[in-house]
């Protein structure tokens, strides 16, 4: 739009002085006032493009493309996000520096990658890769331990194979959540053709199939278990458990059963916490209508009905 007033306008405030024509595909000047509201979708950080080229519509006035809108002092920036940046509409990454500095100081590695991939989905995080630059070795402190753990003999120092493996546990969170690392520019990408040849070329590999082969005769032992829980698998479990016999009771009819759940069945029949106190639990209800049946014959008096009755009450 090439009006001189429309330029005075943010974009949300189009709808209040103008009207769009869907058919000629421009924006008329209202004749009256109708006091419209314009507004904008709300739009979360992890939408990453959207969210700042929402930031710049509700800031910036007179912009007639989209290299307009990043232009900041007459450069034009690469993304809505520099320019936003540029701008001054966002904050620096302090906040998150320091709540990852506080965390470390009570948690460990594992919990320190969650805290980060909370951060990296829900924060405004204007350099995600500084951020993990600049922790890293927290967020690895714990691979680097048990790798060390394996090599008591030799120093372990952070490199690129338990830096893979940090970033292989945070792509993981980040999938749970529909994210990947691919989704924050400049973040190190996580490839399985780099985790082999990085392990292709350093020690850590052959360390740890030595210390695995140290477990050998443990291994067989449970390997030795585990064909015999197979075999069991394979003739379909076919066997006899027998129950405790102060526990159950003699194969009989019906009748038996409720004797013996409900021994003073008519002396009790008025009884509300007798009643209560006792069930007969069945799997369909088809048996529990057939024992509700055969209790009701029992009881002395006329039967009566009640289409719906969630609590017991005594008689008035």
């Amino acid at each position: 739009m090439n009006n001189i007033e429309a330029q005075n306008y943010k974009y949300t405030d189009f709808p209040v002085y103008y009207t769009w024509n869907a058919k000629l595909h421009k924006w008329n000047r209202r004749k009256n006032a109708t006091g419209a509201i314009g507004r904008l979708y709300m739009v979360q950080p992890i939408e990453g493009k959207r969210y700042y080229l929402r930031i710049l519509l509700t800031h910036i006035t007179g912009a007639t493309s989209f290299d307009n809108l990043k232009t900041v002092n007459k450069q034009i920036c690469r993304t809505f996000k520099e320019a936003c940046t540029c701008l001054g509409l966002l904050q620096n990454d302090n906040e998150w520096n320091t709540c990852l500095y506080e965390a470390s100081n009570m948690q460990i590695g594992k919990q320190l990658r969650h805290l980060f991939v909370m951060i990296l989905l829900m924060c405004q995080t204007l350099t995600p890769e500084q951020l993990w630059n600049t922790h890293k070795l927290v967020l690895c402190e714990d691979i680097l331990y048990n790798t060390q753990q394996l090599t008591p003999s030799q120093t372990i120092i952070l490199n690129d194979t338990i830096e893979n493996e940090a970033l292989n546990q945070i792509e993981h969170y980040l999938q749970s959540n529909r994210m990947s690392l691919k989704n924050f520019p400049h973040m190190p990408i996580l490839s399985i053709q780099n985790i082999h040849s990085n392990f292709a070329n350093n020690n850590l590999d052959q360390l740890i199939y030595e210390k695995r082969s140290y477990d050998t005769i443990y291994l067989i032992k449970q390997h030795s278990i585990y064909n015999k829980i197979i075999q069991v698998i394979n003739n379909e479990c076919e066997n006899i458990i027998t129950l405790p016999s102060d526990i159950t009771i003699h194969k009989g009819t019906l009748t038996n059963l409720i004797d013996f759940v409900y021994p003073d069945l008519i002396e009790n029949s008025g009884n509300a916490n007798y009643m209560v106190s006792k069930a007969i639990l069945t799997p369909k209800n088809i048996n529990v209508k057939i024992i509700s049946n055969i209790i009701m014959r029992r009881i002395p008096g006329e039967v009566i009905l009640y289409p719906s009755a969630d609590l017991i009450f005594k008689n008035s």
